[in-house]
């Protein structure tokens, strides 16, 4: 649950989307062992691209999008 907007998902809702993105990453050539960078705030979508990199083989990165360039 979104503490922000009350929003929900069930686990089904979240299998299929993270299904759903990890085919669009392998469509786009992402295979085992890449590393993917993921730059989101805190939300419910967080979780999809990264369930997705695990699904096929691949590792994520977390960024933080407040980062300055200097860090």
């Amino acid at each position: 649950m979104d503490a922000v907007t009350g929003e929900t998902r069930t686990y089904s809702d979240i299998l299929t989307k993270s299904l759903s993105v990890a085919e669009c990453l392998h469509v786009r050539g992402v295979t085992a062992g890449d590393v993917i960078g993921i730059c989101s705030e805190n939300s419910l979508d967080f979780v999809l691209p990264v369930l997705a990199t695990f699904y096929i083989g691949a590792a994520c990165a977390p960024l933080n999008p407040s980062y300055t360039t200097r860090e």
